[in-house]
């Protein structure tokens, strides 16, 4: 009995393309017919790439690391520190420009309050152009040691107080 091309390209998808796998009466078709011979290396292509996939993943690991995740302390207040520093940033110069009626800084300049704004942006302009001035000279004149003992001292006055705070915190309610 002849095979067919569909019954052996059938035989040939269920053993991966391995020709002397396939049952005795698809081999001679395979012998004859060019198109199922490139099928067959085809399968067995793919066979070998699926034989080097990955191995599937350890359900158990998986489970252990989203658990390890999950049970970390939240600070809900820290998310929040970014956007409560934006809103002072915007209060600040809400008040500054006179953008809260009756508190802003314009009103003390009675006499060009309309350009108030502007002169303060000159002004704050100016001084950032001094810091950033003073900042270079005291780049070239300082030397590196004391630059990074400066920096490493801010440091650890940043961690201090934080660990002050968490103590304080943790210790009883100021009465």
């Amino acid at each position: 009995m002849q095979a067919t091309c569909e019954t052996v390209r059938e035989e040939l998808v269920r053993w991966g393309g391995r020709v002397e796998d396939l049952p005795p009466a698809c081999r001679p078709h395979l012998e004859e017919c060019a198109e199922c011979r490139e099928i067959a290396a085809v399968e067995r292509r793919l066979h070998r790439l699926l034989s080097q996939a990955p191995p599937e993943p350890d359900r158990e690991l998986q489970k252990s690391i989203v658990s390890s995740i999950g049970s970390r302390p939240r600070r809900p207040l820290l998310a929040w520190l970014p956007v409560a520093a934006a809103l002072l940033i915007g209060a600040v110069g809400a008040i500054i420009v006179g953008g809260v009626p009756g508190i802003g800084l314009a009103r003390l300049f009675p006499g060009w309050a309309g350009q108030a704004p502007v002169a303060i942006m000159r002004a704050v302009a100016d001084w950032s152009v001094a810091l950033v001035v003073v900042a270079k000279a005291a780049a070239a004149s300082v030397p590196f040691a004391v630059r990074l003992a400066a920096v490493a001292a801010a440091v650890g006055g940043a961690v201090m107080v934080g660990l002050f705070a968490r103590r304080a915190r943790r210790s009883a309610g100021w009465r």
